[in-house]
């Protein structure tokens, strides 16, 4: 499984939507709303790709404290209602656990994330 990280990119939304119809999304971390999001918040978007397909795809904002002190945050943006990544049922397994790795991997990214409003009962 391959995970990139970056910025919103309006590209992202035909793999996005056709990961829509596979999983239970989530509707705020459509790219187009990412995209609008990232002109006030710095948003990274995760995305895991098996095979050539989108099975994963979560967005996160970055946000700083103190010059030194920052950390990842869900929901990206402040009108998004939920944080949960869109998953693609058949990878449930593995697909968060290679977007924390590649988080915990990436030297620019911060190793904290506070996640509010991640919705447990989501189904799979």
């Amino acid at each position: 499984m391959l995970v990139s990280i970056g910025a919103p990119d309006p590209a992202m939304t035909q793999p996005f939507d056709a990961l829509m119809r596979r999983a239970a999304g989530n509707v705020f971390m459509h790219p187009a709303a990412l995209c609008a999001a990232a002109a006030f918040a710095q948003v990274h978007v995760l995305s895991a790709w098996h095979d050539g397909a989108l099975v994963g795809f979560w967005a996160l904002r970055e946000r700083r404290i103190a010059p030194f002190w920052h950390f990842l945050a869900g929901p990206p943006y402040p009108y998004a209602f939920i944080a949960n990544p869109v998953v693609d049922p058949a990878h449930l397994d593995t697909v968060v656990p290679a977007l924390l790795a590649a988080i915990a991997n990436d030297e620019n990214l911060p190793n904290v994330i506070q996640l509010k409003l991640l919705d447990g009962d989501a189904p799979p």
